[in-house]
């Protein structure tokens, strides 16, 4: 036989409805703590934000890497494996700062604006115009997380960027311990 709400008397369907309050504090606690809880960053997150261009660094991932510093050495394995195009270190007897990174290829350089001393061209041409342009420039430098840039277009197998000759970007090519990915 079903009971339904009917069936109760006044005393029972008040005792039902006090069971459902508590249980429904019960459901609103635990949703509380689950949501303090954060999500722990992956691999699946790692992955993501080395290979696609429009994926930007959450705060989840943001905060795994503040709390755990060899991600940054799994980040630069995925970067090695994936990239189409890797700029490794300059050579150590190379001092001061880069203004040009060449591989086969490719090749970065750094062109001051004449318009604005304050500026800097960074030029990437590519070899082969025929394949498809990479699309984010990454650039891991000791000591500093890699940091990730989305590409212009490329014309005719050039693409240029034009930035502050004191970003993070134009520091980072300039540093001659820095790898440079193109992906």
């Amino acid at each position: 036989m079903t009971t339904g709400w009917h069936d109760f008397n006044p005393r029972q369907r008040h005792k039902a409805e006090d069971v459902f309050h508590a249980l429904s504090m019960v459901d609103a606690i635990v949703e509380g703590i689950e949501e303090e809880r954060p999500r722990r960053a992956g691999f699946t997150d790692l992955y993501a934000f080395a290979t696609n261009p429009d994926r930007e660094m959450s705060p989840t991932l943001s905060l795994a890497f503040a709390q755990d510093p060899s991600l940054e050495g799994d980040l630069l394995r995925i970067l090695e494996r994936t990239a189409r195009y890797q700029f490794p270190k300059v050579a150590a007897a190379s001092s001061g700062s880069v203004a040009r990174r060449d591989g086969d290829q490719y090749r970065i350089l750094l062109r001051p604006s004449r318009a604005d001393p304050m500026q800097v061209y960074v030029v990437i041409e590519l070899g082969d115009i025929m394949a498809a342009p990479p699309r984010t420039l990454y650039v891991c430098r000791p000591g500093c997380r890699c940091e990730k840039h989305r590409l212009p277009v490329a014309h005719d197998g050039t693409i240029q960027i034009l930035a502050d000759s004191g970003s993070s970007l134009v520091e980072g090519l300039q540093d001659n311990r820095a790898e440079v990915f193109l992906r």
